[in-house]
């Protein structure tokens, strides 16, 4: 779960441009994100089937197409026994 903070003093949540994930072995994966103060109410926005790379190093970059206050990545199944994340990069702008 990553935390993108308030856009403005009003809690205006920040417009969000693509983001990038490095991961190994994940074979599906969703994207969901929140709009408040707080973590609740999460809406997912998508969901992500990454091509097995055979353990190598899984890049993929995604729109986010809506604010938001946090972000969450679960990963729901994998190609091995086992799933990592390397990296993930999101960016925001404040309006």
């Amino acid at each position: 779960r990553l935390f993108l903070g308030h856009g403005n003093s009003h809690h205006q949540p920040p417009t969000l441009s693509p983001s990038s994930r490095y991961t190994a072995n994940v074979r599906k994966m969703t994207v969901e994100t929140c709009t408040g103060v707080s973590p609740q109410g999460w809406e997912q926005l998508y969901e992500v089937d990454v091509e097995d790379e055979h353990g190598s190093l899984q890049v993929s970059t995604q729109n986010i197409p809506s604010a938001a206050t946090f972000v969450k990545f679960k990963i729901k199944s994998g190609w091995a026994d086992y799933a990592t994340v390397h990296k993930v990069s999101v960016q925001g702008k404040s309006r």
